[in-house]
Formats: structure tokens, sequence, C-alpha cells
């Protein structure tokens, strides 16, 4: 009988898929209560927050890189959190808590905005 030749990706899913069904009883039922959390990407390109809107659960991340050719910030419209001043090629990471204000924008581009559907 011959094998199948698996890529390293779908072997990792499988090994994932394999240790999540036996996690409850691996760890106890708290571990398979535990929230997965999640790196988004948003890039700014183009004077455009791409994508404009991500869902996002508290815990994720998002990480904002200026690939345009001028300085950009990601700023909360109530200013209750912003990155830096990114210039191009810089990235920042935000973390989501479940007070984060959806509406963003950057300060320079006031017209550029994105916004975060919170699950």
């Amino acid at each position: 009988m011959r094998g199948r030749i698996v890529t390293g990706a779908r072997v990792t899913k499988a090994i994932v898929v394999v240790v999540s069904s036996f996690a409850p009883v691996l760890w106890g039922a708290e571990a398979s209560q535990k929230a997965v959390r999640i790196t988004h990407y948003v890039e700014i390109r183009g004077f455009e927050f791409k994508p404009s809107n991500l869902s996002v659960s508290p815990g994720d991340s998002i990480v904002f890189m200026n690939l345009d050719i001028v300085p950009h910030t990601a700023t909360a419209i109530d200013n209750t959190w912003t990155t830096d001043t990114l210039e191009t090629g810089e990235t920042q990471l935000i973390t989501i808590t479940s007070d984060s204000t959806p509406v963003y924008y950057c300060i320079f581009h006031p017209s550029m905005n994105g916004s975060l559907d919170l699950q």
C-alpha cells in the first residue's frame, strides 16, 4: 500500500484538529472554553485602510502596516487608542479590548477611516 504525500500545511491542520478534539479530555473542560486570540493585519496604502472593516474579538491584535508613501496613523475617533505616526514601512500592533472604540481614522488624512466589528 502506497502512502500519500502530505504538505506541511495539511499536516499542521490535521494535528490542530486532533489536539483540539481531545483538549477537554487532555486538559479538562476549561481548556476548550479559552478563546482563540487572532492577529489581524491592516495595510495602509493608497490612502486607505485595507481591509477597511474587520471582525475582531477582545484579546485579538491588529498589526497596522504603512505601505504608503506618506506617514499615517490609525486613531480611534474618540482618541481612546492610536498608533504612533507610522512612517513608510513601519508597523504597530494594538490589542483589542471589550471597550475599544470601533471607528478609526488617520489624523493626517481624516477622510481615511476604518471600522471594527466587535464580536
